[in-house]
Protein backbone atom coordinates (compact mmCIF):
# COMPACT_ATOMS: atom_id res chain seq x y z
CA UNK A 1 0.00 0.00 0.00
CA UNK A 2 1.14 3.23 -0.76
CA UNK A 3 0.49 7.30 -0.25
CA UNK A 4 1.23 9.92 -3.10
CA UNK A 5 2.37 13.76 -1.80
CA UNK A 6 2.98 16.25 -4.19
CA UNK A 7 5.85 18.82 -2.78
CA UNK A 8 5.82 22.26 -4.51
CA UNK A 9 9.45 24.35 -3.84
CA UNK A 10 10.86 20.96 -3.70
CA UNK A 11 14.42 22.41 -4.59
CA UNK A 12 14.51 24.87 -1.83
CA UNK A 13 15.84 24.18 1.67
CA UNK A 14 12.14 23.13 3.09
CA UNK A 15 11.38 21.55 0.61
CA UNK A 16 14.23 19.40 0.37
CA UNK A 17 13.98 18.31 3.30
CA UNK A 18 10.23 17.24 3.33
CA UNK A 19 11.29 15.55 0.24
CA UNK A 20 13.81 13.71 2.17
CA UNK A 21 10.95 12.60 5.21
CA UNK A 22 8.69 11.54 2.79
CA UNK A 23 11.24 9.17 0.82
CA UNK A 24 12.09 8.11 4.48
CA UNK A 25 9.03 5.51 4.33
CA UNK A 26 9.84 3.82 1.33
CA UNK A 27 11.64 0.65 3.86
CA UNK A 28 8.23 0.82 5.43
CA UNK A 29 5.05 -0.68 4.75
CA UNK A 30 3.36 2.29 4.33
CA UNK A 31 5.50 4.31 1.94
CA UNK A 32 4.99 7.36 0.47
CA UNK A 33 5.70 8.01 -3.48
CA UNK A 34 6.67 11.68 -4.01
CA UNK A 35 6.51 14.16 -6.49
CA UNK A 36 7.94 17.47 -6.34
CA UNK A 37 7.90 20.56 -8.10
CA UNK A 38 9.79 23.69 -8.66
CA UNK A 39 10.78 26.66 -11.20
CA UNK A 40 14.18 24.87 -11.99
CA UNK A 41 15.09 22.04 -13.76
CA UNK A 42 16.55 19.24 -11.67
CA UNK A 43 19.88 19.80 -13.29
CA UNK A 44 20.50 23.41 -12.03
CA UNK A 45 20.01 22.38 -8.21
CA UNK A 46 21.26 18.81 -8.39
CA UNK A 47 23.52 19.72 -5.08
CA UNK A 48 20.59 19.77 -3.23
CA UNK A 49 19.23 16.01 -3.49
CA UNK A 50 20.62 13.18 -2.37
CA UNK A 51 21.90 11.06 -5.34
CA UNK A 52 20.42 7.78 -4.13
CA UNK A 53 17.02 9.45 -4.46
CA UNK A 54 17.34 10.24 -8.06
CA UNK A 55 17.59 7.26 -9.19
CA UNK A 56 14.37 5.75 -7.29
CA UNK A 57 11.44 5.33 -8.69
CA UNK A 58 9.47 7.05 -6.19
CA UNK A 59 10.74 10.44 -6.52
CA UNK A 60 9.78 12.20 -9.51
CA UNK A 61 10.47 15.93 -9.78
CA UNK A 62 8.82 18.31 -12.51
CA UNK A 63 9.64 22.08 -13.27
CA UNK A 64 6.13 23.93 -12.63
CA UNK A 65 5.58 27.44 -12.17
CA UNK A 66 3.02 27.60 -9.49
CA UNK A 67 1.95 31.34 -10.33
CA UNK A 68 0.75 29.81 -13.27
CA UNK A 69 -2.71 28.07 -12.45
CA UNK A 70 -2.82 26.23 -15.99
CA UNK A 71 1.19 24.58 -15.39
CA UNK A 72 -0.13 23.71 -11.56
CA UNK A 73 -3.19 21.93 -12.80
CA UNK A 74 -1.43 20.11 -15.56
CA UNK A 75 1.10 18.89 -13.04
CA UNK A 76 -0.95 17.26 -10.45
CA UNK A 77 -3.24 15.65 -12.65
CA UNK A 78 -0.18 14.25 -14.27
CA UNK A 79 0.46 13.07 -10.58
CA UNK A 80 -3.21 12.01 -10.27
CA UNK A 81 -3.14 9.94 -13.09
CA UNK A 82 0.27 7.91 -12.28
CA UNK A 83 -0.28 6.92 -8.86
CA UNK A 84 -3.17 8.63 -7.52
CA UNK A 85 -2.89 11.97 -5.28
CA UNK A 86 -3.07 12.47 -1.25
CA UNK A 87 -1.32 15.37 -0.13
CA UNK A 88 -0.12 17.85 -0.80
CA UNK A 89 2.99 20.46 1.22
CA UNK A 90 3.59 24.09 -0.35
CA UNK A 91 7.03 24.68 -0.07
CA UNK A 92 7.40 27.14 -2.96
CA UNK A 93 8.04 30.51 -1.97
CA UNK A 94 10.27 33.73 -2.08
CA UNK A 95 11.35 36.33 0.26
CA UNK A 96 11.49 40.10 -0.47
CA UNK A 97 13.61 41.92 2.15
CA UNK A 98 13.59 46.47 1.09
CA UNK A 99 11.77 49.49 2.18
CA UNK A 100 7.85 48.99 0.75
CA UNK A 101 8.22 52.50 -0.40
CA UNK A 102 11.00 51.20 -3.60
CA UNK A 103 9.42 47.99 -4.11
CA UNK A 104 6.00 48.16 -5.06
CA UNK A 105 6.82 46.48 -8.29
CA UNK A 106 7.96 43.58 -6.27
CA UNK A 107 4.99 43.35 -4.35
CA UNK A 108 2.89 41.42 -6.16
CA UNK A 109 5.33 39.26 -7.20
CA UNK A 110 6.09 38.27 -3.41
CA UNK A 111 2.19 37.73 -2.81
CA UNK A 112 1.52 35.75 -6.72
CA UNK A 113 4.26 32.88 -5.54
CA UNK A 114 3.62 32.79 -1.69
CA UNK A 115 -0.06 33.31 -1.28
CA UNK A 116 -1.47 32.76 -5.23
CA UNK A 117 0.67 29.97 -5.64
CA UNK A 118 -0.34 27.80 -2.84
CA UNK A 119 -3.55 28.60 -3.42
CA UNK A 120 -3.50 27.63 -7.11
CA UNK A 121 -1.72 24.15 -6.11
CA UNK A 122 -4.25 23.32 -3.07
CA UNK A 123 -7.25 23.73 -5.39
CA UNK A 124 -5.89 21.77 -8.05
CA UNK A 125 -4.88 19.02 -5.61
CA UNK A 126 -8.83 18.81 -3.78
CA UNK A 127 -9.56 18.13 -7.23
CA UNK A 128 -7.40 15.24 -7.64
CA UNK A 129 -8.54 13.37 -4.73
CA UNK A 130 -5.91 15.11 -2.16
CA UNK A 131 -7.35 14.71 1.38
CA UNK A 132 -4.70 16.13 3.19
CA UNK A 133 -3.10 19.62 2.75
CA UNK A 134 -0.23 21.32 4.55
CA UNK A 135 1.15 25.00 3.77
CA UNK A 136 3.96 26.39 4.97
CA UNK A 137 3.48 29.76 6.38
CA UNK A 138 6.15 31.70 8.57
CA UNK A 139 6.33 33.28 12.03
CA UNK A 140 5.99 36.54 9.91
CA UNK A 141 2.22 37.00 9.37
CA UNK A 142 1.01 33.83 10.79
CA UNK A 143 1.54 34.91 13.98
CA UNK A 144 2.07 39.10 15.64
CA UNK A 145 5.45 39.23 14.50
CA UNK A 146 7.43 41.05 11.91
CA UNK A 147 10.45 42.95 10.74
CA UNK A 148 11.13 46.01 9.31
CA UNK A 149 11.21 45.57 5.07
CA UNK A 150 9.39 42.56 4.80
CA UNK A 151 5.90 43.89 4.12
CA UNK A 152 5.60 42.03 0.96
CA UNK A 153 6.43 38.40 2.85
CA UNK A 154 4.61 39.35 6.13
CA UNK A 155 1.17 39.84 3.93
CA UNK A 156 1.69 36.93 1.88
CA UNK A 157 2.02 34.61 4.66
CA UNK A 158 -0.87 36.79 6.95
CA UNK A 159 -2.81 35.68 3.92
CA UNK A 160 -1.42 31.75 4.09
CA UNK A 161 -3.29 31.75 7.56
CA UNK A 162 -6.60 33.43 6.19
CA UNK A 163 -6.75 30.81 3.79
CA UNK A 164 -5.66 27.52 6.02
CA UNK A 165 -8.86 28.65 8.02
CA UNK A 166 -11.08 29.47 4.91
CA UNK A 167 -10.63 26.62 3.12
CA UNK A 168 -10.49 24.04 6.22
CA UNK A 169 -14.11 25.28 6.81
CA UNK A 170 -14.85 24.88 3.65
CA UNK A 171 -13.32 21.52 2.87
CA UNK A 172 -14.18 19.95 5.89
CA UNK A 173 -17.38 18.67 4.52
CA UNK A 174 -15.46 16.81 1.54
CA UNK A 175 -13.36 15.23 4.15
CA UNK A 176 -10.17 17.04 3.24
CA UNK A 177 -7.72 18.90 6.51
CA UNK A 178 -6.02 21.74 5.93
CA UNK A 179 -3.48 23.28 8.33
CA UNK A 180 -0.14 25.55 8.23
CA UNK A 181 3.14 25.12 9.38
CA UNK A 182 4.75 28.50 10.62
CA UNK A 183 8.78 27.92 10.79
CA UNK A 184 10.77 30.24 12.99
CA UNK A 185 14.24 31.22 11.95
CA UNK A 186 15.82 28.37 10.41
CA UNK A 187 19.66 28.87 9.70
CA UNK A 188 20.13 27.52 6.27
CA UNK A 189 17.97 30.44 4.94
CA UNK A 190 20.18 33.03 5.95
CA UNK A 191 23.47 34.02 3.65
CA UNK A 192 25.37 33.63 6.92
CA UNK A 193 27.01 37.05 7.04
CA UNK A 194 26.74 40.60 7.84
CA UNK A 195 22.81 42.08 8.86
CA UNK A 196 21.72 38.53 8.39
CA UNK A 197 24.06 36.64 10.86
CA UNK A 198 23.02 39.60 13.14
CA UNK A 199 19.61 38.42 12.90
CA UNK A 200 20.40 34.79 13.46
CA UNK A 201 22.54 35.11 16.28
CA UNK A 202 19.64 38.00 17.79
CA UNK A 203 17.06 34.91 17.65
CA UNK A 204 18.85 32.38 18.96
CA UNK A 205 19.16 34.95 22.15
CA UNK A 206 15.53 35.57 22.40
CA UNK A 207 14.60 31.75 21.63
CA UNK A 208 13.98 29.90 24.95
CA UNK A 209 15.51 26.51 23.59
CA UNK A 210 19.08 28.65 22.82
CA UNK A 211 18.88 27.38 19.47
CA UNK A 212 17.07 27.65 15.72
CA UNK A 213 14.87 25.71 14.59
CA UNK A 214 16.24 23.18 11.81
CA UNK A 215 14.32 22.05 8.56
CA UNK A 216 13.96 18.32 9.32
CA UNK A 217 11.94 19.32 12.30
CA UNK A 218 9.66 21.81 10.23
CA UNK A 219 9.41 18.44 8.25
CA UNK A 220 8.65 16.03 10.62
CA UNK A 221 5.64 18.35 11.73
CA UNK A 222 4.37 18.49 8.11
CA UNK A 223 5.26 14.63 7.99
CA UNK A 224 3.06 14.27 10.95
CA UNK A 225 -0.02 16.41 9.10
CA UNK A 226 0.14 14.36 6.33
CA UNK A 227 0.44 11.06 7.75
CA UNK A 228 -0.80 10.18 11.28
CA UNK A 229 -2.66 13.46 12.27
CA UNK A 230 -6.50 13.28 13.02
CA UNK A 231 -8.34 14.47 10.36
CA UNK A 232 -10.50 16.56 13.01
CA UNK A 233 -6.94 18.42 12.99
CA UNK A 234 -7.82 21.55 10.55
CA UNK A 235 -7.59 25.11 10.26
CA UNK A 236 -4.83 25.40 12.63
CA UNK A 237 -1.48 27.37 12.14
CA UNK A 238 1.28 25.36 14.01
CA UNK A 239 3.80 27.60 15.20
CA UNK A 240 7.64 25.55 14.73
CA UNK A 241 10.11 28.20 16.64
CA UNK A 242 10.96 26.80 19.73
CA UNK A 243 9.42 29.20 21.52
CA UNK A 244 10.49 31.81 19.55
CA UNK A 245 7.12 33.83 19.37
CA UNK A 246 6.22 33.04 22.95
CA UNK A 247 8.73 34.76 24.86
CA UNK A 248 9.04 38.94 25.65
CA UNK A 249 11.67 38.51 27.29
CA UNK A 250 15.14 39.90 24.98
CA UNK A 251 17.59 38.95 27.26
CA UNK A 252 19.47 35.28 28.00
CA UNK A 253 18.79 34.30 31.09
CA UNK A 254 16.20 35.02 34.07
CA UNK A 255 14.55 38.34 34.18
Amino acid sequence: MHKTVAITGATGTLGKACVERFCQTWRDEHEWHVHGCGRRQIADVIDNFDSMYLGEERLKYSPVDVTNLRHVGHWLDIVHNFCGLDALVTCAGVSLVGRSTMLAGEFGDCVDVNLNGSFYAAAAAVHYGATRIVFIGSIHGCTPTSYPKRAAYTASKAGIAGLTRALAVEWAPRGVAVNCVAPGHLPALMDGTGAGQALLDAAKTRTPTGRLTTPDEVADVVFWLCNDAPMSLTGQVITVDGGFTLNTWPMEGEP
